[in-house]
């Protein structure tokens, strides 16, 4: 017996949910049984969602996999392919569609249509079938076209008209359509969330993953249906324009949905700043390169992703075997055992040495302990803010670029490039001059402050509170110190620093009699001495070798230029310029800071030079 094959085509899946797929499937059934036709279900030839008109059915849909199909020899000749209507099979322009429908003939497929009973056979004579068909398939083309059309023109119309009239109820899960169609009202309390996720991310580096899991421990009620919040949504949320306001129209091709035109501005209520939202983007960019790393309860770790090794260049890790002295800092390689020497940092103590020596964080702005916004933050907003403005121009320039190469060039696309260029170029000025500025802030905020006295509370808040205050904070100096740090080595013992790996160079003379030699004092150094090397995004290098005994004073600190500040030179200035010894506090502060803004100090006191 002859074998038949069901062809089903539905536009939309809305049509499922009428009774046109049971009907069909119950005549197809009928129409087998009447003509001894097996019915073969094994090949599944339903094209739900596919459109004929276009010929997606065809080029992506199952009717081009049963085509294939005979073509291989996989479905026999003399079998037939069983349509509601020629229509189901193409709605191309009629030549296309006549092709069709004579391949099917050529190789032997039998055509059968339900609605007017006929079938096209192979061998069938008769010139009538054929012009019949032709008919067919000219209105079936001729229906569709005026449907588009149709369809074209009122979507344009919508658009035109869209500020003053919303082109569908259709909206962002924070908003509302109002009763008279005349626009969109923000949710209050969805806005909070929304609001909220782009600060954490903006300002506090905190990354998507996170958010959602924050977010589900507090129970925060999601937009919808969803079992709590996912780092996929929220990651949408941050790179939606709508919170802008902006709406883009786009069309379904058989490449799916395309943008139609410019995107609409002020479509919907404004919910975030441009500012806030480029600073996201330019958080969203640094994550997904660099990666963000899991931050727990209380970001535990500051320098995930950003620590390595000294002597052997592994990454850091972050251990915690619990108890109050548990947590350190380890070589990965060591800890695996593959070499190296596997000795811990105590985390508390290596943070804290850290926090106090390296003064480019600017903790007090971090940590929401200045009094107001200084210059140095809003510099450093407007850095990020114009990295992210220059990586979304950079994006629309590369996809124009595109086009251009797909044989798409147009005179519209080759002003589009143009002004893209434009932009990218002043963009790019902009941030050089932004950056220029902001290196000269924090140059300036690198020396020990006149706060001074602030830090050690700043940091033992920082290390003792477990708030969300607290979280965001650490949130926020992680993510600063992924911005500035170009690399972070750490000898946490076993070996001393090499000038090599640190960059320093060999020696500055700062004071006659009262200068040190890094290499010296680097090869003076017992096995059990810790250090840490600290390469900054602007160039500059810091190596501290901390107290073991008290993590705020330091053993001696060396910089880029070769200038060595060792704790017995210290000792011997406090001692000629205060008469006196100085421990660790805002007195030892305010003292290391002349040294660090003015090494020469050394050598405008009578003092010794101490090992």
């Amino acid at each position: 017996m002859a074998k038949a094959y069901s062809y089903i085509r539905m536009s939309t899946d809305a049509q499922l949910q009428g009774d046109s797929l049971r009907r069909q499937v119950e005549r197809t059934a009928k129409f087998a049984e009447e003509n001894d036709l097996v019915l073969d279900q094994s090949l599944d030839l339903h094209d739900i969602g596919r459109s004929a008109y276009d010929g997606s059915n065809v080029e992506k849909g199952r009717l081009g996999e049963f085509l294939q199909a005979v073509r291989d020899g996989k479905v026999e000749k003399g079998s037939y392919l069983v349509v509601e209507s020629l229509d189901r099979l193409s709605r191309q322009r009629p030549r296309h569609a006549l092709r069709l429908f004579l391949d099917l003939l050529d190789h032997g497929i039998n055509v059968a249509t339900l609605v007017d009973r006929r079938t096209y056979t192979p061998d069938s004579g008769d010139q009538m079938d054929l012009m019949l068909s032709i008919a067919l398939m000219v209105r079936a083309h001729d229906e569709s076209l005026h449907k588009s059309d149709r369809l074209t023109a009122v979507w344009s119309n919508k658009r035109k008209n869209a500020r003053s009239k919303p082109m569908t109820n259709r909206c962002k899960a924070w908003l509302r359509p109002r009763a008279d169609r005349t626009g969109f009202d923000a949710i209050p309390e969805r806005t909070d969330v929304i609001k909220r996720i782009f600060c954490e991310s903006a300002d506090f580096g905190i990354g998507a993953d996170a958010i959602a899991r924050r977010f589900n421990k507090e129970g925060l009620t999601t937009f919808g249906s969803s079992n709590g919040w996912y780092k996929s949504y929220i990651l949408k949320i941050l790179m939606d324009r709508a919170v802008l306001g902006e709406f883009q129209p786009h069309r379904v091709t058989t490449n799916g949905r395309e943008p139609v035109g410019e995107p609409l501005v002020d479509y919907y209520p404004k919910i975030i700043d441009e500012h806030l939202f480029y600073r996201a983007q330019t958080g969203l960019g640094r994550r997904r390169i660099g990666g963000g790393g899991r931050k727990g309860a209380r970001v535990s770790n500051l320098f995930s992703k950003v620590a390595k090794c000294g002597i052997c260049g592994s990454r850091m890790t972050f251990v915690n075997k619990g108890g109050p002295n548990g947590k350190a800092l380890i070589c990965d390689a060591a800890r695996r055992g593959l070499g190296c020497h596997p000795i811990p940092w105590r985390y508390e103590e290596f943070e804290r040495s850290f926090l106090t020596f390296i003064k480019e964080l600017d903790l007090a702005s971090l940590t929401g302990s200045a009094e107001t916004k200084t210059d140095l933050d809003q510099t450093r907003d407007r850095v990020r803010e114009l990295e992210g403005r220059l990586a979304t121009a950079e994006h629309q320039r590369d996809r124009v670029f595109e086009l251009i190469l797909g044989n798409e060039a147009t005179d519209f696309l080759a002003a589009k490039l143009r002004q893209h260029d434009q932009e990218v170029s002043a963009l790019a000025t902009e941030i050089d001059d932004a950056r220029e500025r902001l290196a000269q802030l924090e140059r300036q905020a690198a020396a020990f402050s006149a706060e001074s006295e602030k830090l050690t509370a700043i940091i033992d808040r920082l290390q003792s509170e477990n708030s969300q205050e607290m979280f965001r904070a650490r949130s926020a100096v992680s993510a600063r110190l992924a911005s500035i740090i170009d690399e972070l080595l750490v000898w946490p013992a076993g070996a001393p620093p090499s000038l090599e790996a640190c960059r320093l160079a060999e020696h500055h003379d700062v004071g006659g009699q009262h200068s040190e030699s890094v290499p010296e004092h680097l090869a003076a150094m017992d096995k059990a001495s810790r250090a840490f090397c600290v390469r900054l995004r602007d160039g500059s290098v810091r190596l501290i070798g901390p107290r073991p005994d008290t993590p705020g004073a330091f053993r001696f600190l060396a910089d880029s230029a070769g200038v060595l500040l060792s704790e017995g030179s210290f000792a011997a200035y406090c001692q000629s310029r205060y008469g006196k010894q100085l421990a660790p506090g805002p007195e030892y502060s305010r003292a290391l800071e002349v040294l660090l803004t003015d090494p020469t100090q050394l050598g405008r006191h009578d003092i010794g030079v101490g090992g």
